[in-house]
């Protein structure tokens, strides 16, 4: 073991990872009283958080303002049905429950402007929370987490291993640049999308497709975890985007979806009710011939969502039609096909539903636009089992002392494979379990 470079401090909090969850949990343990050291391998905040547009809880007072009625238990209905009931009850529970305590936690903490988003993107209602991007949102916790006197920050350290004493508790870390002993240890780096062995372990059918997501969220706390006997769950989950422009490596906006855009095979077929966005038609496109489909929209959806376009417009990434025949000749897709399918979508938007289920709001009719896209992971959504306070569990369900994991490091709510995820689940858990980690960490060490 290398010389322990701060010597023994059973009063610190250690939390390993910057990112959303990390962050949160940093600046709650310190708010409780503990002093905190938050350790980042990188030397950029944010982790996959800064790669989120919005949060999503309900029963806010931003959707009160705005006169929407919501509720945990819609929210857990809305979990349950779209993870199948795959999902620890407990955790799900906890997230619709807290979700919005935390995020008005962190709004009066950071001085952050949350406003509801239009759409309801997979969710009976709408919760998605914005405060400009993801990049935003980290840009102002970590400057709250950096003032705060408790709390250091440490960047550029990567964490090697834990340290365990002869109980099996955990009561450090070990660095490259030596040991550094604490009371607790919270680990917060994320998942393992950007390992591809253990991608390819763990989750087969996603391996080779495009990875989009923090380069530094190697698996580090699922590694340590498992090391220090703790087990995993849903390590199958992820979140598989289905419209990443490959060529250029950029996503095609999700508001295309969200206002009509529909998607097909090579057949110019549809195969889904593409507002089961992302993960049901990410999920189907991943067993298509080259994981990829043609997304479609025309003039009147190109004007509703033109600035999360604008990139995309400057990159050239789609082409045009004046007609599906011609848009499906320069796709090199079949123009029967598409013909077929703008009919009878626009069929069903004379009133009703689809042939799978989803309710057009309007016409597509020409010019019409498209563009060949890919699935790709966005993020994990297993790991560490972890319980309602966030403490990291053995096989048996008791916990590894003074270990805690939350964020995409933690088994999640998504449940297995890729149809659970509903749109934030993954930063949900980042908030949450980082708040009540923080909490329990450090009233742990006043016990």
């Amino acid at each position: 073991m290398a010389k322990a470079i701060d010597g023994g401090d059973s009063a610190l909090v250690v939390v390993v990872g910057a990112g959303g969850c990390g962050m949160v949990a940093a600046l709650a343990a310190a708010e409780s009283g503990a002093r905190v050291l938050l350790v980042e391998k990188t030397d950029i905040p944010g982790g996959n958080t800064a790669l989120t547009t919005s949060l999503v809880v309900a029963g806010s007072r931003y959707q009160r303002d705005e006169g929407i009625e919501d509720d945990p238990e819609a929210f857990i209905a809305d979990i349950t049905r779209r993870n199948g009931g795959q999902a620890s009850p407990g955790l799900v529970k906890l997230m619709a429950q807290q979700g919005a305590p935390v995020l008005e936690w962190l709004a009066d903490r950071t001085g952050i402007e949350f406003t509801v988003a239009q759409g309801a993107s997979g969710h009976s209602q709408r919760r998605a929370h914005g405060c400009g991007g993801g990049w935003a949102f980290v840009r102002e916790l970590i400057s709250t987490v950096t003032k705060h006197p408790n709390i250091e920050i440490r960047w550029s350290t990567p964490v090697r291993s834990l340290i365990l004493d002869s109980s099996g508790a955990a009561i450090g870390i070990q660095t490259e640049k030596g040991v550094i002993t604490a009371g607790k240890v919270i680990l917060a780096t994320g998942g393992f999308g950007a390992n591809k062995d253990m991608v390819a372990h763990y989750i087969p059918k996603a391996d080779g497709i495009p990875y989009r997501g923090h380069p530094g969220v190697e698996g580090d706390s699922v590694r340590m975890g498992l090391e220090a006997g703790g087990v995993v769950a849903n390590m199958d989950s992820f979140l598989p985007y289905p419209t990443y422009f490959r060529p250029l490596q950029l996503p095609m906006p999700q508001p295309l979806i969200h206002n009509g855009a529909i998607l097909v095979g090579e057949n110019g077929g549809r195969f889904v009710d593409e507002t089961r966005y992302p993960s049901g038609p990410g999920a189907t496109m991943l067993d298509m011939p080259g994981k990829c489909a043609y997304e479609i929209f025309d003039a009147r959806i190109r004007q509703e969502v033109a600035s999360e376009l604008a990139p995309v417009i400057a990159r050239q990434a789609f082409v045009t039609g004046s007609s599906s025949d011609e848009l499906a000749a320069k796709l090199g897709i079949d123009p029967k096909g598409l013909s077929q399918s703008i009919e009878e979508y626009n069929a069903a938007a004379s009133g009703g539903t689809d042939q799978f289920g989803r309710t057009p709001q309007a016409l597509l009719s020409a010019p019409f636009y498209g563009a060949q896209v890919w699935v790709s992971l966005y993020n994990t959504q297993g790991g560490l089992r972890v319980n309602e306070n966030g403490q990291a569990l053995k096989a048996d369900g008791t916990t590894i002392p003074n270990l805690y994991a939350g964020g995409d490091a933690s088994e999640g709510i998504s449940g297995p494979g890729a149809t659970g995820y509903l749109p934030g689940n993954g930063t949900l858990t980042a908030i949450v379990l980082g708040k009540v980690a923080g909490e329990h960490a450090a009233r742990s060490l006043q016990d």
